[in-house]
């Protein structure tokens, strides 16, 4: 079995975007789609199964993989913006928003940003910044069962400057979008309102205020900023 299926069930698969393509359309890989076919399940989603087994829907473990997938390809472009010419940086950033999930209402995209055009020269020199790129910490996922979304993953992740990998920045939502696990949503911490518990706001992509019940929660690594080190265990604490 192909390492980059670890993971997930040899019957039942679902598309992980930066690893298969849509269909893998022209890939080096065997497709994964073959042999498979559409199953509603009763919360209306469509999973694709083979005929010896039905997939499990996505848990814990691989919302954490996913997201930390995610982070892997946003930190492939952090780095891309400051030592890569356009069409390398255009790349990283189509994989990293081929994790997110856009529609007209709620669109979503990277949040680095580099303006177009940079001279060889200037490249140069904007590389010297580099070390001011760090990959974001994945802190926390907690499972919910959301009254419209059904269930419900929310990332707990860290800022992108080695700075700030110790303090919350982002809550990052996911759910499985027509059998793909996809980031539906991203809030901001407020830093100016007090904490715990610590107050966010709406960034980008659909508006989910109330996450439901929480199910259960996977604590990764502790913040070593204090009061959001003291929101993390309180979470994490809240689902035993």
């Amino acid at each position: 079995m192909d390492a980059r299926l670890h993971g997930w069930s040899r019957a039942c698969l679902l598309r992980q975007p930066g690893r298969w393509q849509r269909r893998n359309a022209g890939g080096p890989y065997p497709d994964p789609w073959a042999n498979l076919y559409p199953v509603k399940t009763r919360s209306a989603r469509t999973i694709f199964c083979s005929s010896s087994e039905r997939r499990r829907a996505m848990n814990l473990e691989q919302a954490s993989e996913f997201l930390n997938s995610y982070l892997d390809a946003e930190y492939a472009e952090g780095l891309a913006s400051r030592t890569e010419p356009d069409e390398v940086l255009g790349e990283r950033r189509r994989v990293s928003e081929s994790f997110l999930y856009s529609t007209p209402d709620s669109p979503m995209f990277s949040v680095i940003g580099r303006r177009p055009g940079y001279s060889a020269d200037e490249l140069e020199e904007y590389a010297q910044s580099v070390d001011q790129v760090a990959r974001r910490v994945l802190f926390l996922v907690a499972e919910h069962e959301h009254p419209e979304w059904g269930r419900l993953f929310v990332g707990y992740v860290s800022g992108s400057s080695p700075r700030i990998t110790g303090a919350y920045e982002f809550k990052l939502f996911v759910k499985e979008i027509e059998g793909e696990p996809k980031v539906t949503a991203q809030y901001a911490s407020e830093i100016l309102k007090p904490a715990p518990p610590v107050q966010w706001v709406h960034v980008q992509g659909a508006r989910i205020d109330d996450l439901g019940g929480l199910v259960a929660v996977k604590a990764l690594s502790e913040p070593t900023f204090k009061a959001h080190r003291l929101d993390w265990a309180a979470t994490r604490d809240s689902a035993h």
